[in-house]
């Protein structure tokens, strides 16, 4: 898939999302304030529903065909083309370093507490 399908499928994706966290919210502030939210086509689809799918799905074409935002896009997907993901091997090595240097860490910071908890022990004693 070229950079300008998934440029195309990403704000499709986005406007599905965005729609869907819409259409809670005002689901939600509905029910808070007790605003009568009438059933269009069920009990599914109702008044906020519509209102939050076509007003986010308007949204993501707008954005879309905004040249500005469709260029940024194309040139992100552009960019992470060259991207070089590391292997399964260096994947597991950069995490045993991790977790290495964590545990390395956790232990000096555990004896500087130790030393100072005792010190100011004696200190306020």
């Amino acid at each position: 898939m070229g950079p300008t399908r998934w440029v195309t499928l990403s704000f499709a994706v986005m406007g599905i999302l965005t729609a869907i966290t819409v259409s809670k919210a005002l689901a939600s502030l509905t029910g808070t304030f007790k605003i009568p939210d009438y059933a269009l086509l069920g009990p599914q689809v109702t008044i906020s529903t519509a209102i939050a799918w076509i007003g986010s799905l308007g949204l993501a074409v707008w954005f879309y065909r905004q040249e500005k935002w469709h260029t940024l896009a194309t040139e992100t997907a552009q960019e992470i083309r060259k991207v070089i993901f590391p292997t399964w091997g260096e994947t597991k090595q950069a995490t045993i370093v991790v977790v290495i240097t964590t545990i390395i860490i956790a232990l000096i910071l555990y004896s500087f507490d130790a030393v100072w908890s005792k010190l100011t022990a004696w200190i306020y004693t």
